[in-house]
């Protein structure tokens, strides 16, 4: 995404990194998470559109925050006590002339009456925007539309109602807004000027106010009025809410009275048939947190303090996910929960007894927005997450989940190291995991159990505690996230890996991961069989403490210092501000201590053998080049490359493609946009090469190294920009399709992608090229290809 901010890249990362520092002293003057989270974004807001002039140090930086959270505190308590104050004038207002409330209850049926009389699908953007205060994304999601057409969509609904407005009320739409200024309490003049929309934006009360009108005059309405109507199956995550015709269905109404006389608070849950939901956690939510929670009974019933104060009610269970709905604006505690859409089967063969899968989402589910840590902690020991759930499989194999919305797309995993294999089609196998286009019944699985590895790690003979073990398996020594676990207190591992050749003997690389990076590489051959298979004992190195100093004997800080002893083992730190650098624990075999710092020559050295060891390092020339745009829009570029007719370096390194040949080249990746060339040569000309992840020039700079000891920072401009491709994936009913890989070859270069949860890729080109070949897979669909000109609409 282009950066339309005046930030630079660089500023605005040290401002990102400063905001948790920003919300902690927000909350700490507000004493209320929400209004310091307000805070903070607009903290951001104001570094985005008038950057700080400081932004070399953090202190400087904030300096400059702290500022500006003070002063919006201070807007804060301003603007509450005028409010405090504009509602007590309200409030003697009404109570010293009854006829202000019969106009002001007046004010309010016409702004519901103006909204209900907007046609679809405008009518319900605007009341899920300001009834239900939902953010545009959910509205996109819920309409099926892009965030941008939503916020289109909720701007053009907002000009329809000032067109009403200005039709319907006597003086126009300036008219009605000096009508309002009684409520308000402000002045009509500055009013009677603000669009509709900011008018609504700022007021947002003002709409649920008239919505709560609108509930209650519908609620007293003669019998006459149409009945409620459950939800329909399947109608998604979270489907609408409804009363149960009829009040409390199957006759539990005196059996919840008398439990209302014992001075509690009852819940009924039932389905669209009208029965009993039992053995579902009910949670409480005061503003997104959690104040209270219970289960439901056989009867569907769960009870809570008669004084319980709740504006939201969560329903939760493993097999039926997680549901959200508002409190009953009428006082009654009966809700009706879809069953919704369902995936389920059965595991063909002997089932491990406590198995369990996880159904991963493609989307996460809009109950989980803007929950607090409490509830979401609480929902996660009940195995839900927004992107996961655990599933349980009973004795015979049988699995199912519910609660799934008609789009739904996702994953369905086994036990970590395991492998899913499905024998019917429905499902298509992609490595460990089962993907699923759609909710789906009638699964066949066969569950291919782990192949188990155990050792035990030490430090020169002692238990080595906390380190992660990962495992790269099968011919290509594929790294499976899922297969890693960490040593006990005694040093030991039993390391699930997944079995791609069951009945074979098979390859295994095992990673041994400290705090500094991996520690440890080795290969074993596993036999066939499931095991356990062990590997015996992993031995590693003790500690290292390397003190870095200049030839003055000053500590030097920001060095990185790597220590390389293998293919794969590879352990980096940052020396600290007096130049220390400590390694818990190194490899055993063979391995180099390489030193890099802005202004020094690199050192390289066999890894000392003493514990404590000094490193001295001699001056020596830098660059530190920055990449960035003109109109500070990303660059686009992934790395610096170094051409010269000879080595600019004092010591090749064969890391960096050095050769001993006259001519030079060398590329070197990108930290957030910069790159410090350090340990150079004195006055040797080198051309300097912004390119993109597929190797494309995107702009130019020659410069001549500086001399020893001198640091100079030089910037290269970017000339040009990759085009950008944007598209999404559809099946052939018109539905999103998730984690489809794309592949464009278009002017003899090619790119790549993934789709996501909306079947939206973007795809980074070198111009914009008018035609292409274009491959589109993905394991539960037939390959898409296409060769000649792109089609191109309104999506991409």
């Amino acid at each position: 995404m282009a950066n339309m901010t005046g930030l630079p890249d660089d500023a605005a990362a040290a401002v990102l990194a400063e905001l948790a520092w920003v919300r902690r002293l927000a909350h700490g003057l507000l004493h209320d998470a929400a209004l310091a989270e307000d805070v903070a974004q607009d903290t951001w807001l104001a570094a985005r559109n008038h950057p700080p002039a400081e932004l070399t140090s953090r202190r400087g930086l904030r300096a400059w925050l702290r500022t500006v959270v003070q002063n919006r505190v201070h807007r804060l308590r301003r603007s509450e006590q005028r409010r405090r104050s504009r509602e007590q004038s309200a409030r003697d207002l009404a109570a010293e002339d009854p006829a202000d409330v019969a106009a002001r209850a007046q004010l309010h049926q016409q702004v519901t009456a103006a909204v209900m009389a907007l046609e679809e699908p405008f009518r319900s953007a605007l009341l899920w925007r300001y009834l239900d205060e939902l953010p545009a994304t959910e509205i996109a999601r819920r309409q099926g539309i892009g965030h941008d057409a939503a916020r289109q969509r909720l701007a053009r609904g907002l000009a329809r109602l000032r067109e009403q407005f200005e039709r319907q009320h006597p003086g126009g739409f300036a008219a009605f807004c000096v009508a309002w200024t009684g409520v308000l309490g402000l002045p009509p003049a500055p009013l009677a000027a603000w669009s509709l929309s900011t008018w609504l934006l700022m007021k947002k009360w003002l709409l649920s106010c008239a919505a709560v009108l609108g509930v209650a005059f519908v609620s007293f309405w003669p019998a006459a009025a149409v009945p409620p109507q459950p939800p329909s199956p399947g109608s998604g995550l979270a489907p609408a809410v409804a009363s149960a015709p009829g009040g409390e269905p199957d006759g539990s109404s005196s059996r919840t009275a008398a439990v209302a006389e014992a001075g509690a608070r009852v819940v009924q849950v039932v389905d669209e048939a009208g029965r009993p939901w039992p053995s579902l956690q009910v949670l409480a939510l005061q503003r997104g947190e959690l104040v209270a929670s219970s289960a439901t009974d056989p009867d569907g019933r769960a009870s809570f303090a008669a004084a319980l104060v709740a504006d939201e009610w969560l329903f939760a269970a493993r097999s039926s996910g997680v549901q959200r709905r508002p409190s009953r604006r009428d006082g009654g505690d009966t809700f009706v929960l879809g069953r919704g859409e369902r995936v389920e089967g059965a595991l063909r063969g002997a089932v491990p007894p406590n198995l369990g899968l996880v159904l991963q989402h493609d989307v996460a589910e809009a109950a989980f927005v803007d929950l607090g840590p409490n509830a979401t902690a609480r929902l996660a020991a009940l195995g839900l997450t927004a992107t996961a759930v655990e599933v349980a499989v009973d004795g015979a194999g049988a699995f199912a989940v519910q609660g799934l919305a008609r789009d739904w797309s996702g994953a369905l995993r086994g036990p970590a190291g395991s492998l899913l294999r499905e024998t019917t089609g429905r499902g298509a196998v992609d490595d460990d995991a089962l993907l699923l286009a759609s909710p789906v019944s009638g699964l066949v699985l066969e569950l291919v159990p782990p192949r188990v590895v155990r050792g035990r790690v030490v430090v020169e003979g002692l238990p080595a505690a906390g380190y992660q073990v990962h495992a790269g398996v099968g011919p290509e020594r594929r790294q499976m996230v899922s297969c890693w676990v960490r040593t006990d207190a005694a040093g030991r591992f039993e390391l699930p890996v997944c079995d791609f050749e069951p009945g074979r003997r098979m390859p295994v690389r095992l990673h041994v991961n400290g705090s500094a990076g991996c520690v440890l590489d080795r290969s074993f051959e596993l036999s066939a069989g499931p095991g356990p298979h062990d590997v015996g004992e992993l031995g590693l190195r003790g500690a290292l403490r390397l003190r870095l100093v200049d030839d003055a004997g000053a500590g030097v800080m920001a060095a990185e210092v790597s220590v390389v002893g293998g293919a794969w083992s590879f352990l980096q730190q940052r020396s600290d501000a007096a130049g220390w650098v400590r390694f818990p624990a190194l490899p055993t075999g063979p391995a180099t201590l390489r030193v890099e710092a802005a202004g020094f020559a690199t050192v390289r050295q066999p890894l000392p053998a003493e514990p404590d060891t000094t490193v001295v390092l001699g001056r020596s020339g830098a660059l530190l080049v920055q990449v960035g745009s003109a109109d500070g829009a990303p660059s686009g570029a992934k790395a610096v490359r170094l051409t010269a007719d000879r080595s600019p370096f004092r010591s090749l390194d064969s890391a960096v493609d050095g050769r001993a040949d006259p001519a030079f080249a060398a590329t070197f990746e990108l930290d957030d946009g910069a790159v410090a060339l350090v340990d150079l040569l004195p006055g040797v000309l080198v051309r300097l090469e912004a390119v993109d992840s597929l190797g494309n020039r995107l702009g130019a700079l020659e410069v001549v190294t500086p001399a020893t000891a001198v640091v100079e920072h030089v910037t290269l401009t970017t000339t040009t920009r990759p085009e950008h491709l944007t598209g999404i994936v559809r099946d052939e009913l018109g539905r999103p399709v998730a984690r489809a890989a794309v592949h464009v070859e278009a002017d003899g270069f090619a790119a790549h992608a993934r789709s996501d949860a909306q079947g939206r890729f973007e795809l980074a080109l070198r111009r914009d090229a008018s035609e292409a070949h274009v491959e589109v897979t993905h394991p539960a669909f037939v390959p898409w290809q296409h060769d000649g000109p792109l089609e191109r609409t309104e999506e991409g």
